[in-house]
């Protein structure tokens, strides 16, 4: 099988948001977690940006880069088609990243607060959404009704069909343009499988939107990317890694500076 490497030196901006989500989810589990974080930074070392841990080796690069434009020119069709794609959206990695999730909400319950308001970032299906729903259900039970909210540009229909909610059509360029600062402040923002595709500029944009409007963010993502830094208005709490899925607690640095 051809390895789906996992960065956006060839991607068009919109087309970020859908890559875990539709032809190269599969990838992320079939190829080795290493090899590909060298595969993204060789690609980062093109544009002058690649990481002084890894020795950038030229022809590395050029087979790496050749290798991800032959998969996008194979598969990723228009924009369009993706979205289309999306109303029958399924994540075939739903059963580990549940369980990953209840793990993990186990350890940080005392950073949650009751009732919640949760955001669910890049949506999907909505498996993220049932998985923080369900550990709710089990384990605040008697406390008020929490507030979830979800939202996905691909994947909508997919989400509003079977979890019954309507989804915001929020992309991560939206939310770095500011769509957020009309929104109360959440609690918690959480993101599946998704910010580890954002090329560096656009991370750094969207999770200090993010940082800006959410108390408390959940990233889970199959391997060891996005590095969110400090700068961004986070701070990295809590770490859990199950079935090679990681999922990581930041609180955020200067919400509570924020005037309401």
């Amino acid at each position: 099988m051809l390895k789906y490497f996992q960065c956006g030196h060839h991607l068009e901006r919109g087309e970020h948001d859908m890559r875990d989500k539709c032809r190269f989810s599969q990838a992320v589990f079939d190829s080795d977690a290493e090899v590909d974080e060298k595969a993204c930074n060789a690609c980062a070392a093109d544009e002058g940006q690649g990481d002084a841990g890894y020795v950038q080796n030229s022809e590395f690069v050029e087979r790496t880069c050749a290798m991800e434009q032959a998969c996008l020119e194979e598969g990723l069709r228009s924009r369009s088609e993706v979205a289309s794609e999306g109303a029958s959206y399924v994540n075939p990695h739903e059963p580990r990243l549940s369980e990953a999730l209840h793990i993990a909400l186990d350890q940080w319950q005392e950073h949650l607060s009751s009732p919640l308001r949760a955001l669910d970032l890049a949506c999907g299906s909505g498996e993220a959404t049932l998985a923080l729903e369900a550990w709710l259900e089990k384990t605040q039970t008697g406390a008020m009704e929490p507030v979830l909210e979800a939202a996905d540009p691909y994947t909508f229909e997919a989400f509003e069909r079977r979890v019954g909610r309507r989804c915001h059509h929020w992309s991560f360029q939206d939310v770095a343009d500011g769509v957020l600062e009309e929104e109360p402040i959440y609690d918690l923002v959480l993101c599946s499988f998704a910010l580890h595709l954002l090329e560096r500029s656009w991370l750094t944009c969207t999770v200090s939107s993010l940082a800006r409007r959410a108390r408390l963010l959940v990233v889970a993502t199959p391997h060891k990317r996005p590095l969110i830094e400090r700068k961004t208005g986070w701070e990295q709490v809590a770490e859990v890694l199950h079935a090679r899925v990681r999922v990581r607690l930041y609180r955020s640095l200067v919400v509570d500076d924020i005037a309401y």
